[in-house]
């Protein structure tokens, strides 16, 4: 079994994180003071469902679980993380709908979940992540037909990396951005 620890020490308390089913224990105090899970907790095949636990991280800004073995639906909580802006949760092998519960993630600039097994489809309320920059869907199961109002508002909007999506589309979603570098 692997577990990872990491114990920081301060006049807060300790924040200790054991996974491997990747449970994760963080003291309250601390939860204030967690703004970045990102670079050490990718590519550590972790596995089982993400705990609803992370959405009790009101000030974390980045959260990278990609690289893994999670799986399941994406826990509701983590639309609770309204100072989100990175989110990389690719190659692992979350399954559902992306959650209503994320239209909450207002500030969101980096999103990818390439590499999953989401179905449905792409969820409307992405066209109010008006910071979003990076957006990476492919490699999963959405369907058609996308909503032509999801990209449109976008202004910020470099990288939009969109395939893979089941059905017959009628028409290419509207992308009316002049930032976009990549598609």
């Amino acid at each position: 079994m692997h577990v990872l620890r990491r114990h920081h020490e301060d006049d807060y308390g300790i924040v200790e994180l054991k996974l491997r089913h990747i449970s994760i224990f963080f003291s309250s105090i601390n939860k204030k003071h967690l703004f970045s899970l990102r670079r050490s907790l990718a590519d550590n095949n972790f596995n089982g469902p993400i705990p609803p636990e992370l959405g009790a991280l009101p000030s974390l800004l980045e959260l990278d679980l990609s690289d893994n073995q999670l799986s399941g639906e994406l826990p509701y909580e983590l639309g609770h993380l309204t100072n989100l802006r990175y989110l990389c949760l690719p190659n692992n092998n979350f399954s559902g709908n992306l959650r209503q519960s994320f239209d909450k993630l207002k500030n969101m600039a980096y999103f990818d979940v390439r590499g999953n097994n989401f179905n449905g489809q792409i969820p409307a309320f992405i066209a109010q992540w008006k910071d979003i920059e990076e957006l990476y869907l492919m490699g999963n199961n959405f369907e058609w037909p996308v909503s032509h109002g999801v990209f449109q508002s976008l202004k910020n909007l470099t990288i939009l990396q969109l395939a893979d999506i089941a059905g017959s589309p009628r028409d290419f979603p509207i992308v009316n951005n002049q930032s976009l570098t990549h598609l």
